[in-house]
């Protein structure tokens, strides 16, 4: 199978650790969802084209650390290189989107720390030729204009409910969000253990941008956001999953 790189479609996604079943993949095809994000050690070229095969857009996130972390320079750059060595693997072209997944880091180090290693994640992922962006999750530190001011991120995923900086307040970076997570978490669909998200351009027009199979173009859902299981602009969820 062939891959293109493509604006993933405004509208429902989820994202997901576990490999999807078909009878997953056609449930969240039905519920709406048209991009599955998920974590590069997982893609596989047999999932990769399962997924892919079935018309959604893919998304990578780099690995997930467990709770706190000690972030530096170095984490930064390792998680880089494995998440590049297995999307490497799966033969698609540059200028993916690839997602550091930054949640629960120990505060120790403060935040510089937790700057040196998304700058260090970033910078190795734009070196590849991708689109380096972050997952911003609980206990990130960082005030809005410090995850703003990251030189070469360049998409941001907002993490379900209101993640805060240092100082109790909400992080919004000016530069607004590609994808926005939603509450509850863990939904079940058709078997498949997900949780929901909302695809858009941000505050500059740019869209995160998937992995797609050549000739499969992108659909978007249809359903506008007060259609949606939840609300991407709030903090919980407004119907079951």
């Amino acid at each position: 199978m062939t891959y293109v790189i493509a604006p993933a479609p405004v509208g429902l996604a989820c994202d997901t650790d576990m490999i999807l079943s078909d009878s997953a993949l056609d449930a969240l095809w039905t519920w709406g969802a048209r991009v599955i994000l998920t974590y590069a050690e997982v893609l596989s070229p047999a999932v990769l084209a399962r997924y892919a095969g079935k018309r959604f857009g893919v998304g990578v996130l780099t690995y997930s650390r467990k709770n706190a972390w000690e972030p530096t320079a170095d984490t930064g750059a390792a998680d880089a290189k494995r998440a590049l060595d297995a999307v490497h693997s799966l033969q698609v072209p540059m200028g993916l989107t690839i997602l550091d997944d930054v949640e629960g880091p120990s505060p120790a180090g403060g935040p510089a720390s937790i700057i040196a290693h998304v700058d260090a994640h970033a910078a190795a992922i734009a070196a590849a030729g991708d689109v380096a962006g972050d997952y911003i999750g609980w206990g990130t530190l960082l005030t809005s204009e410090e995850w703003q001011a990251r030189p070469n991120v360049h998409a941001y995923y907002k993490a379900g409910g209101i993640s805060r900086d240092r100082f109790n307040k909400a992080i919004e970076p000016a530069r607004g969000w590609q994808i926005v997570q939603g509450l509850p978490f863990n939904r079940n669909v058709g078997g498949g253990i997900v949780d929901a998200d909302f695809m858009s351009h941000d505050m500059r027009g740019s869209a995160f941008q998937a992995i797609f199979a050549e000739g499969l173009a992108p659909r978007a859902a249809e359903i506008a956001p007060g259609d949606l299981p939840f609300d991407p602009a709030g903090d919980t969820a407004t119907a079951a999953g």
